[in-house]
């Protein structure tokens, strides 16, 4: 930001939570070095007669790193400007007026002025772009890069332009006449750097991973070398950059273009830095376009240049980065609608078919054309009456999904089945406004179903004209056994006798063992016939092949079937007949076996499902009583909480209690783990508290007992972390201990972090012996908010791969600072659910105390 060799700005700063003490000076340090360096590269390029620099590069570097660390890296810009000019204005002084004393205290004054504006100018920067666009990311928008341009670039970068020169004036080292000049090429510097520099240091730190094909590599190579042969023959000693052909530089915008459509903002953002380098390199050396006599004027136009050039080529590179995202999102769910083997139409509530997919075209006949705007009863068959669709609308107007299975008719008049399901879509505000058909055909179901009717009715007829002649029974029975052999059902005859005539190859696999010579009363035993999967044996009156051997007929009666031959089981739907000749005499039985082992199991695990559902809705609502219902109102103070389980029932705990002596405890836990274990050990936890603190025991002494009961009662890996926070509400005073808990905080009334409630031991159930500190106190002010959370609030992944984190966390506190305390803990949990859109991990629980 000097650009006058005698002053300097630096940049802002970003909210983030607080890291250990020696990782901060070591950042604060490398940016005080950097900065220092830059600024001596800079000098060295000046352009004649040696007192303007057109690019201030510690400006663009600063800003990032704020954006990147956080404000609190802003003694390293302060101390680097301070360094930089006041050595600068001493070797001045010193060359103008040896003898003068107290130069070197003179020289630091102005320079800490100048180091001052520098500081705030970088400051105010990020501020803007943090309130203004909600992000840090710069590129994240075309809007984001106007706005990052305008104010956090151009704005704020008066700041420093206005302080610096100023100082300067007032100190002596510049003439009122150079003012203007002095302090428009100030300002163009600073916002030069920042137009350059920190898009390119952020967009190389967002877009870390490469993943290109060879050709990707040959297209940036040609492309990176077209930069530099266009930048040499427009800025360079070549017949192109002549000073009457200015206009000649903007040619290059195209090869900047280029990287904007093809690449990411990263590859913009180098290119853009290369020909602004050599630009800049031409400028200097006094080649045109930019470098000529008037010195002063090219600086100008080379800024003015590089700021067209930047807000341009980065506005498009980042719509055009968005514009890919969504395509491509748009592309995905598009092939996966259009692919997918069922067929479906998305209709209005009124029925008017809004979309089908190529499969509803190929199962219908219908092409979409001929069906967009009609009503679904094109398809109608007439096998089902007006009741049955009332109760189809019936259901799925009110909010509820249909399943079954309708008759419809095809274009050519085929019936066919039609498996649906049909289900309500709703808007963000939860109305229904088109309903999605969801439809399988299973017509080839249906038919084998039919079919396996016939056949075994066929089977019947056929068998009992076998019976009719030895000779036609030897004949055909070859015949027989091939058809039986080649059904998927088991067919099983035996004689009026009991004893078994004939089992095809599909029911000696389903039961493990073939024919034998046992009697009916022994078949339960012989082939594990059970009533259950226990050991419940099937009655043997009941088999269905014993009463049809009685003359009765039998449907589906459900069966399971265990032996050695068959040890994992089986479960089967039998029906039975009997079978008679000619005069109607009985002669035997004959059963069909269908093997129903998978629809057992979907029906358990529906039922176990159910269960689980009864189980956690009676949990939770156990659970949700543990909570308080309401904060407590005590004047002064602002009182709020909430917890959201990852499941049913979750490991974290919020309470808030008034004792006898007026103080206030508020408290927040999370157990290890979520679910109904976790839950069990919360409540505990909780019974173990509510009872020590009524007797207004001291916090480190109540979590050391609380500590000793819960690790009598837990194996070592269950264990809870929880923060105790006493407020005194007169005294406006706050003492605290935290079993390992996640860092808690306290901010000041400008949302500034003002105590860090850190963890003062290890979490409950670990050590039975351990020890939670002295109960730090702090005292509280007005303005002041108490932010608790658990550490599924920090840890919770966010679309961008990164943690939520205490960062995001307090912003979202800051943002919404002026609201009560209620609806800044709505205000943290809808924010991360909007960053971190994947499903919910960990439970999440935040209380706040706001003091008024």
């Amino acid at each position: 930001m000097a650009h006058i060799r005698l002053g300097e700005v630096t940049a802002p700063n970003t909210k983030r939570p607080s890291q250990p003490r020696t990782v901060d000076l070591f950042l604060i340090a490398g940016l005080c070095v950097v900065y220092y360096v830059t600024a001596q590269l800079g000098f060295l390029m000046a352009v004649p007669p040696g007192n303007v620099t057109a690019v201030w590069l510690p400006s663009g570097i600063a800003l990032a790193a704020v954006l990147i660390f956080g404000y609190r890296l802003w003694p390293g810009i302060w101390i680097g400007s301070l360094v930089l000019n006041a050595s600068f204005l001493f070797s001045t002084l010193q060359a103008l007026e040896p003898a003068r004393s107290g130069a070197a205290a003179y020289s630091l004054v102005v320079g800490s002025a100048i180091a001052s504006g520098s500081t705030l100018e970088i400051l105010l920067a990020a501020y803007l772009l943090h309130r203004l666009t909600g992000d840090k990311t710069i590129c994240q928008s075309g809007k984001a890069v106007i706005i990052f341009a305008a104010c956090s670039g151009a704005l704020s970068c008066t700041v420093g332009a206005t302080v610096g020169v100023g100082s300067l004036v007032s100190g002596g080292f510049l003439e009122w006449s150079n003012v203007g000049m002095t302090w428009l090429t100030w300002w163009l510097g600073d916002t030069t750097g920042v137009l350059l520099v920190t898009p390119l240091i952020m967009t190389l730190r967002v877009n870390s991973t490469i993943l290109w094909s060879r050709g990707r590599i040959v297209e940036v190579v040609v492309l990176f070398a077209l930069v530099f042969v266009v930048g040499f023959l427009l800025f360079g000693n070549t017949p192109f950059a002549t000073g009457d052909r200015l206009a000649l530089a903007y040619l290059v915008i195209p090869v900047l273009i280029w990287p904007a459509f093809r690449f990411t903002q990263r590859e913009t953002a180098i290119a853009l830095f290369l020909v602004s380098a050599i630009a800049y390199w031409g400028t200097v050396n006094g080649y045109a376009p930019f470098g000529n006599e008037y010195a002063a004027r090219g600086i100008l136009l080379f800024q003015g240049f590089v700021g067209v050039a930047a807000v341009t080529t980065l506005t498009l590179s980042t719509d055009i980065a968005h514009r890919r995202r969504v395509e491509r999102n748009l592309s995905r769910y598009k092939t996966a609608s259009l692919q997918t083997a069922d067929h479906w139409m998305l209709t209005d509530l009124d029925g008017t078919i809004r979309d089908v997919n190529p499969s509803f075209e190929k199962t219908t006949g219908y092409s979409a054309e001929e069906v967009l705007g009609k009503k679904p009863d094109i398809l109608k068959s007439d096998e089902h009456d007006d009741s049955f669709f009332k109760d189809m609308w019936t259901t799925v107007l009110s909010g509820h999904v249909y399943s079954g299975v309708v008759v419809n008719r095809k274009k050519n008049g085929d019936l066919f089945y039609e498996l649906k399901t049909i289900t309500p879509i709703r808007d963000d505000i939860g109305r229904v406004t088109h309903l999605l058909s969801l439809g399988k055909d299973i017509t080839d179901v249906k038919e084998v179903e039919s079919e396996l009717q016939t056949t075994t009715e066929s089977l019947g007829r056929a068998y009992e004209q076998l019976l009719a002649s030895e000779s036609a029974l030897i004949r055909q029975n070859k015949i027989l056994e091939s058809v039986l052999n080649s059904m998927k059902e088991g067919v099983v005859v035996a004689d009026e006798k009991g004893q078994f005539v004939l089992f095809n190859r599909s029911a000696e696999q389903m039961v493990g063992i073939g024919s034998t010579d046992s009697s009916p009363n022994q078949w339960t035993a012989r082939y594990g016939v059970y009533s259950s999967e226990t050991l419940d044996i099937f009655p043997a009156e009941n088999l269905p092949l014993v009463r049809a051997l009685k003359g009765e007929d039998t449907e589906n009666v459900e069966m399971f079937i265990r032996n050695p031959e068959k040890a994992e089981g089986v479960w089967l739907s039998v029906s039975g007949r009997p079978l008679r000749d000619e005069s109607g005499d009985g002669i035997g039985g004959l059963i069909v076996t269908r093997d129903i082992s998978e629809r057992k199991r979907i029906e358990a695990a529906e039922r176990e499902l159910e269960a689980n559902k009864a189980e956690l809705a009676a949990a939770k609502k156990i659970q949700k009583k543990l909570f308080p219902d309401a904060a407590p109102d005590i004047d002064g103070y602002d009182i709020a909480g909430a917890t959201y389980p990852a499941v049913a029932t979750g490991g974290d705990y919020f309470d808030y209690m008034v004792m006898p002596d007026g103080r206030l405890v508020a408290l927040i836990g999370d157990v290890s783990g979520h679910g109904f274990g976790p839950a069990l050990l919360m409540a505990s936890t909780r019974a173990y508290l509510h009872a020590l603190l009524l007797s207004n025991t001291e916090v480190p002494e109540t979590l050391e007992i609380v500590n000793r009961l819960i690790a009598n009662d837990t194996a070592p890996e269950d264990f809870v972390t929880l923060i105790l926070a006493k407020i005194d509400p007169a005294a406006r005073t706050l003492e605290y201990a935290s079993a390992g808990h996640t860092t808690c905080y306290i901010l000041d009334s400008l949302n500034n972090v003002k105590s860090n409630l850190a963890s003062t031991g290890t979490p409950l159930g670990v050590v039975p012996e351990a020890n939670f500190g002295g109960a730090p106190k702090f005292d509280l002010e007005r303005g002041d908010t108490i932010v608790l959370m658990t550490d599924g609030v920090i840890e919770a992944e966010c679309v961008d791969g990164e943690p939520f984190g205490e960062r995001r966390a307090l912003e979202t506190v800051s943002a919404n600072s002026r609201k009560n305390a209620a609806e800044i803990v709505k205000s943290i949990r809808d924010e991360l659910f909007a960053q971190c859109q994947s499903t919910q991990d960990d439970d999440i629980t935040v209380v706040v105390i706001k003091v008024l």
